[in-house]
């Protein structure tokens, strides 16, 4: 949702220009998210559960989001 809208909020961006912006916000918390898992001594287990399942799904999202703007740009998509 966050990446259609920021990439239909970037008035006046070139196309390629509002994809970089797009899948970056898309994948931003990343680190945010792993970073109190390593510090923090005693972390709440589904913490560690909800990260490791979200990141794989951040990477998933963020490859779908990156075909579509490749195929709307008319770039051939690499399997």
């Amino acid at each position: 949702m966050i990446t259609a809208a920021s990439y239909a909020l970037g008035f006046g961006m070139p196309r390629g220009q509002k994809s970089v912006l797009s899948l970056g916000i898309c994948t931003r918390n990343c680190g945010a998210a792993m970073a109190p898992l390593f510090v923090a001594p005693d972390v709440d287990q589904s913490a560690i559960v909800m990260v490791t399942l979200g990141s794989p799904m951040m990477v998933g999202f963020a490859s779908i989001a990156a075909r579509l703007f490749a195929a709307r740009a008319g770039q051939p998509v690499n399997s």
